[in-house]
């Protein structure tokens, strides 16, 4: 259950993160699924709006958003979190813990090979901390994902205690420390991922600030006081940059690119004013 959970806070040391602990849904029933997935729609959704609403309201970096979890949510990490191509393009890297999608067959989904390698490619190139309670179990989920045959960034570690939970992270350990470290990394790295840039002005030339500047569901930034903006963590594919603010409509719109192993310059955008069409309507 979701109360059960304590990676988050436990990788975080409780400051500088929002720790989100997300239930599987049994849509059905209206409850908490306790075994493996539930209504795996349901769960998806759930946890697109809950990490969508949460960087709104509580001021979380949709850029800098870590997918973890402990035997099941360790296969979820990938099973649900590399689903599909939107739920994917939310994570900023992942750590699955005790569990790994495809390494054994436990549901009918995990011996669907072909959907397994399918889910593991939408990683494109971000990073994954790969830990178990045991150096043969780490041994064994490595040499599977190095049967798969990728390049992607994989580190691996024992957590150096035998028990299957995850109070580990509770405890000072090496183990730890490399995790945290490993997360520093990520943060700082953002590896497998690149920015968009570009500035936002009005038909003067003049910079836009507090436009949103947003590409999919879950990826948004907004423009300083000079314009400019800079939209990171953005793994390879063909997008869509949009830009919205109440009093301006925004041209192109949507902007169409494609991210391809680098950062893209130049997507800007030329605003127009709406604000005295709008009075003149509302004094009709």
């Amino acid at each position: 259950r979701p109360e059960g959970s304590k990676l988050g806070y436990g990788i975080s040391g409780g400051k500088g993160f929002i720790w989100i602990c997300m239930p599987y849904v049994n849509a059905k029933e209206k409850t908490v699924q306790t075994s493996w997935w539930g209504d795996v729609e349901a769960s998806l959704e759930y946890c697109r709006k809950t990490v969508r609403r949460v960087c709104e309201q509580y001021g979380g970096d949709p850029g800098a958003v870590l997918l973890t979890g402990f035997s099941r949510g360790g296969f979820a990490c990938n099973f649900l979190g590399l689903h599909d191509d939107q739920m994917a393009d939310i994570w900023l890297g992942f750590v699955p813990y005790s569990g790994y999608d495809g390494q054994i067959s436990i549901t009918k989904e995990s011996e669907d090979r072909e959907a397994v390698h399918r889910r593991f490619l939408r990683l494109k190139g971000r990073a994954s901390y790969v830990c178990s309670e045991g150096e043969l179990a780490v041994f064994l989920k490595r040499d599977y994902i190095e049967s798969l045959g990728t390049k992607f960034p994989f580190s691996y570690a024992s957590t150096g205690f035998r028990n299957h939970t995850d109070e580990w992270v509770l405890r000072d350990s090496p183990t730890r420390s490399f995790l945290r470290n490993w997360v520093a990394w990520v943060l700082e790295k953002r590896p497998g991922t690149h920015s968009i840039r570009g500035r936002v002005t009005d038909q003067n030339g003049a910079g836009i600030a507090r436009v949103r500047i947003q590409s999919g569901y879950s990826h948004w930034t907004y423009t300083g006081p000079d314009g400019t903006y800079v939209l990171p963590a953005l793994s390879d594919s063909e997008r869509t940059v949009d830009a919205s603010k109440d009093d301006c409509s925004f041209q192109p719109a949507p902007y169409k690119v494609t991210v391809a192993g680098k950062d893209l310059t130049g997507i800007d955008f030329r605003a127009t004013r709406r604000e005295i069409a709008d009075r003149t309507s509302q004094s009709t």
